[in-house]
């Protein structure tokens, strides 16, 4: 009886050992449409099982194409989808495909559409009349700034021996007659203002009064700027419309000298390219044309080369296009500021150019010959815009011609001036040499050519107006700010005898730190 209770008592323990202790306990299960990120990545891109869709896989497929999506609709919805196929498809498989050149210029077509078709959109133009070059350089432009030659030729033909003084009237005077109006009030309080003048020099005469040590005001030297000041105030805007006139001059010179590097245009078609009304011509057609033939012939090539690559080239390479990208766009605002900086330190001049010639009857300071080369100096400021972004076109363009890239628009000023050097090692230390490397070469020196336009602005400004001109600052001009900035910071740290001998100031001197409207104007922040 004991072993049987024994052995009852075993197999109780036993069965509630086996099916209470083990007994499954209550978990909950985690959500499945809130997985960890990791478990999220694995099951959507595990290589184990790629031909397997489900939903986490098409997920993020979908996702990844609404990005491409819209990473290409500017590409898609400029050029269209059969161009942006043709650039897509050159993109090589491989590093090694860098190598095969025929891979490479399969390109040159596709760049060529892509050239057409911007061109289509932004730049084409026809010129107004099919005149000659002399015909378009002397047409009346309206509304332009001034136009005096025909009014000068009417004038002549009309002489009196007491002629009327109308020379503000001329081509583009209905749409002047606010500046006009502006003028006219210059020349009269000029006139009102002059008798004051004469007046006093009446006095100065009389007491003979010294303008120097050795100088004493006479009737001979006060009598002849009197009259010029008169006839000079009286012609001032007919002056002012002669100087705008003789820029279209220079414009036709440039047009006759610059239409032999150009295979597809003539001297007519480039003056009106940079004369041209509206939208589709001037600076607007040079501004279209630049950064699309830097775009194509720059950014293009290394975006390619990048993704050829692979991994981190293709990042680098977008990092590089988007670079390229606001480096032109903020170089064609700084360009436009300037032409209109120019414009309208050209009307103001205008405006003013009374009080400047009667003020230069008393100070040297002023005068007509001041007048005269400050203004100058802003009409210049179209010529070197214009001369320079023509440079730029013939590298850009050569770059293109060099990779073989054919444009059907007539137009589009094509040439080829790069392909008989291109197999020369210069060049050096540039990679020179070789069809691809020359062209993106040449696509470097225009995209310079366009970068330095406002600082050749500024130079032919200085050396027209006879002012000094800080060569070689645009070299270190990005460090000065962090100069000054370096300085302030640091100036607590050091004591006043090494701050003084690092200044160069010399022992027992007084070193005075950099104030922080210094800094301000260094950086940019003040005036």
């Amino acid at each position: 009886m004991p072993k049987l209770l024994k052995k009852i008592l075993i197999s109780f323990l036993l069965t509630v050992f086996l099916f209470i202790n083990y007994a499954p306990s209550p978990i909950r299960a985690q959500e499945w449409y809130a997985p960890k990120p990791y478990e999220w990545y694995i099951k959507a891109y595990d290589p184990s099982n790629k031909n397997e869709i489900f939903g986490e896989r098409y997920t993020a497929a979908q996702v990844t194409w609404v990005v491409y999506t819209f990473l290409s609709l500017p590409l898609t919805l400029v050029l269209g989808p059969d161009i942006g196929v043709c650039i897509l498809k050159q993109v090589p498989t491989s590093a090694l495909d860098l190598l095969i050149p025929d891979e490479l210029l399969t390109i040159p077509q596709c760049v060529g559409a892509v050239f057409d078709k911007l061109w289509d959109i932004f730049i084409a133009f026809e010129p107004t009349n099919n005149s000659s070059l002399l015909a378009s350089v002397v047409a009346p432009r309206e509304p332009s700034l001034f136009s005096s030659i025909a009014d000068a030729v009417s004038k002549i033909s009309n002489l009196n021996l007491i002629p009327e003084a109308q020379a503000q009237t001329g081509f583009g005077f209905q749409g002047l007659v606010p500046i006009l109006s502006l003028w006219r009030f210059s020349r009269n309080t000029s006139y009102a203002l002059l008798v004051v003048a004469i007046i006093a020099m009446a006095f100065m005469i009389m007491f003979r009064v010294k303008i120097s040590p050795q100088v004493v005001i006479t009737v001979q030297s006060a009598l002849p700027k009197v009259i010029f000041a008169i006839i000079l105030i009286t012609f001032s805007y007919a002056i002012a419309g002669f100087l705008v006139d003789l820029m279209y001059v220079v414009y036709g010179l440039i047009s006759l000298s610059v239409s032999p590097l150009f295979a597809n245009a003539n001297p007519t078609l480039i003056f009106s390219f940079l004369t041209g009304a509206g939208v589709k011509g001037g600076i607007f057609a040079l501004s279209a044309a630049i950064f699309t033939a830097i775009i194509l012939t720059l950014a293009l090539p290394i975006v390619i080369i990048g993704f050829a690559i692979g991994g981190v080239g293709g990042v680098i390479a977008l990092g590089v296009l988007a670079v390229i990208f606001i480096v032109v766009l903020w170089a064609i605002v700084r360009v436009l500021w300037a032409l209109l900086k120019a414009y309208a330190n050209a009307l103001i001049l205008t405006i003013i150019a009374p009080f400047y010639i009667i003020l230069g009857t008393v100070t040297p300071a002023f005068g007509f010959g001041t007048w005269t080369r400050t203004y100058v100096s802003n009409l210049a400021v179209f010529i070197v815009t214009s001369l320079l972004s023509l440079f730029s076109l013939v590298f850009l363009f050569s770059s293109m011609a060099t990779l073989g890239v054919t444009v059907s628009n007539q137009t589009s000023f094509g040439l080829a001036l790069l392909e008989a050097g291109t197999n020369s090692q210069w060049p050096p230390l540039l990679g020179g040499g070789g069809q691809l490397m020359s062209a993106l070469i040449m696509a470097g020196v225009g995209f310079v050519m366009f970068m330095i336009i406002p600082k050749s602005n500024e130079l032919i400004q200085s050396i027209i107006k006879g002012q000094p001109f800080a060569y070689g600052t645009a070299i270190g001009q990005a460090l000065g700010p962090a100069k000054l900035v370096g300085a302030a910071l640091t100036q607590k740290y050091v004591t006043d005898t090494e701050r003084g001998a690092t200044a160069g100031v010399p022992p027992g001197g007084t070193y005075v730190p950099p104030t922080r409207v210094q800094i301000l104007k260094a950086l940019g922040l003040a005036k």
